[in-house]
């Protein structure tokens, strides 16, 4: 018998690949009826609470429940304090922001967390509120994924979300991409279904344990913003439109260096397998075969790549 599984933002790249990995797996997923709305907080706050009470319901004893936390930022509240029976509830947070002002080259888990942007003040605020809950406290696991510069296969007609998915819809269209940062930035790039992977496998150790986890999850990789658009031009056989305008005032906010090496479940780390090519090409081939151009409307600032942590 599988644990009955929940998605929290199941439409999203992570939440996609999350809900395509535990499918293989023959996991009970749980569905809501309705998309939770995440633009309206407050309504979004009520649907979870009643989307939880439902969840429960469904729960088995003998073999618990697993949520995994892929939404937006906003929404957490107290509500998973209803589940009683102990599961597994692992929440997505973001490398890049939590440590956005490091002065290190290499982070790991017990660097000191210093985020400099609203976003990353409020994902530690999130993982705070879901380290104390009372989940936390009644034997069940807490899965905290920090997770490096994530991108993969976006749901089509949306608009490109990402640095690479921004520089790939941009190459295709012929559209010239404005980059606000230094072609140094450095960043760590992970395939959604690797980081799925690696989701699932630390989440289950951590359930087995009963433990509270924090895990950087990353490719261990790092890549300048120059040697991605290399390896876009290289694959798509197409030239990049260009245009640089660093900006000190508006990058400044943001380290240009971030090497990330986890010392938490390290032997996992071999899940990260996809290479950054390899991710670019799937990519490409899904965009092509779908067609150009995409039917919707870039927002003046689409283009503007501001900082290296998109």
């Amino acid at each position: 018998m599988q644990p009955i599984t929940w998605v929290v933002g199941a439409g999203g790249v992570l939440g996609t690949a999350l809900t395509a990995s535990l499918k293989v797996r023959n996991r009970r997923m749980f569905y809501p009826a309705k998309r939770l709305a995440w633009g309206r907080p407050d309504l979004a706050c009520t649907q979870i609470k009643s989307l939880v009470q439902r969840f429960s319901e469904l729960i088995d004893p003998a073999v618990g429940w697993e949520i995994y936390w892929a939404g937006g930022v906003s929404s957490m509240n107290s509500s998973i304090d209803q589940l009683k029976i102990p599961g597994c509830f692992c929440f997505s947070s973001s490398a890049g922001a939590i440590y956005s002002a490091a002065s290190t080259r290499l982070l790991n888990e017990e660097s000191p967390v210093c985020p400099s942007t609203n976003y990353g003040k409020q994902k530690l605020i999130q993982e705070q509120i879901v380290s104390t809950s009372k989940l936390a406290r009644s034997g069940s696991a807490i899965f905290i994924a920090r997770i490096s510069t994530l991108y993969g296969i976006q749901e089509p007609g949306k608009q490109p979300k990402g640095l690479i998915a921004i520089l790939v819809d941009h190459l295709l269209k012929r559209q010239p991409t404005h980059v606000f940062v230094p072609l140094e930035t450095i960043r760590d790039y992970l395939w959604s279904q690797d980081a799925a992977e690696i989701l699932i496998e630390s989440s289950k150790r951590a359930f087995e344990q009963r433990q509270s986890v924090i895990k950087i999850v990353s490719a261990e990789r790092p890549t300048t913003i120059a040697e991605l658009l290399h390896t876009i031009q290289q694959i798509s056989k197409r030239r990049h439109l260009i245009t640089s305008g660093f900006q000190p005032e508006k990058a400044k906010a943001y380290q240009p260096c971030f090497r990330f090496q986890s010392i938490v479940y390290p032997d996992l780390s071999h899940l990260a397998k996809t290479s950054l090519q390899s991710g670019i090409f799937q990519i490409i081939a899904t965009r092509r075969a779908a067609g150009e151009p995409l039917r919707y409307k870039h927002s003046l600032d689409a283009g503007r790549v501001r900082d290296g942590t998109a």
